[in-house]
């Protein structure tokens, strides 16, 4: 009896880790989401992820675009612009160029959520860059 209800333990942890997503996959279902402009499913796959690995700069930054891609107060308590922030602290390859459509919506969301230091050192960063 012990024996059998041992194998149901393991057999129920085993079938529970091969449902279980790494925060790379929803990272990738993310992404998947993007392509199909489902920038609001997008946006909670990037947060499990965030949620599963809190040091996941591309997650961050990839949660940025997809706020970006929202509209105004989408997103309760959702701020791209800290995400972008924290995807620069964690990742050394962000670059935005200068002349890029990104880099105005960025701006325009930065000054939009109050952060217009942020928006300065995004136009800075560009140009230097």
């Amino acid at each position: 009896m012990k024996k059998l209800i041992g194998l149901l333990f393991v057999t129920c942890l085993f079938a529970m880790n091969l449902n279980a997503q790494t925060a790379q996959d929803y990272n990738k279902t993310g992404l998947d989401q993007m392509k199909k402009y489902e920038f609001a499913k997008a946006y909670e796959s990037f947060s499990k992820a965030i949620e599963l690995k809190a040091d996941f700069g591309e997650a961050y930054y990839n949660r940025a675009l997809a706020w970006f891609n929202l509209p105004a107060n989408a997103v309760p308590n959702g701020d791209g612009c800290a995400d972008v922030q924290k995807a620069i602290s964690l990742l050394k390859w962000v670059h935005i160029d200068k002349n890029s459509d990104i880099l105005e919506s960025l701006k325009l969301r930065f000054v939009d959520a109050g952060h217009l230091e942020w928006s300065v050192q995004v136009v800075i960063t560009a140009v230097v860059s």
